[in-house]
């Protein structure tokens, strides 16, 4: 995390509750329209100028679950890629998210064949502008 955010701390949004981290969300700016495995240990790969933003990491701390802290702060990020002119954001999420992102404006563009990461089965989630 502190390499992501040392290369692309613009591209990372932060949420402190009572100086504690409570949600975060980290990502890098592409060309590339789809998220793929090397961009998760690879920060160069990062372009500031990239049409799209990649959600690279996004969580909330068990202790911080249902307070809406992971809404909010996805739709503050949404509306920054939003506002630095990008064609939108990308993620990837397993089966049982899907439901989350939906009510964003998310696309499900089904199982990916770009990213295996951790071995698990993802899909590619788009939020185009």
């Amino acid at each position: 995390m502190k390499g992501r955010i040392a290369a692309y701390g613009d591209q990372c949004w932060l949420l402190l509750e009572d100086g504690s981290l409570a949600a975060y969300i980290c990502g890098m700016a592409t060309d590339s329209a789809d998220l793929i495995d090397e961009m998760y240990d690879d920060p160069s790969l990062h372009d500031p100028d990239g049409a799209w933003h990649m959600f690279i990491t996004f969580g909330v701390r068990p202790e911080f679950n249902g307070k809406g802290y992971g809404q909010a702060l996805l739709h503050h990020a949404i509306d920054d890629v939003k506002a630095q002119g990008r064609k939108g954001c990308v993620g990837g999420c397993k089966e049982h998210m899907l439901r989350y992102y939906a009510p964003f404006g998310f696309q499900d563009e089904g199982v990916t064949d770009k990213s295996n990461l951790g071995g698990a089965q993802w899909h590619q989630v788009r939020l185009t502008f």
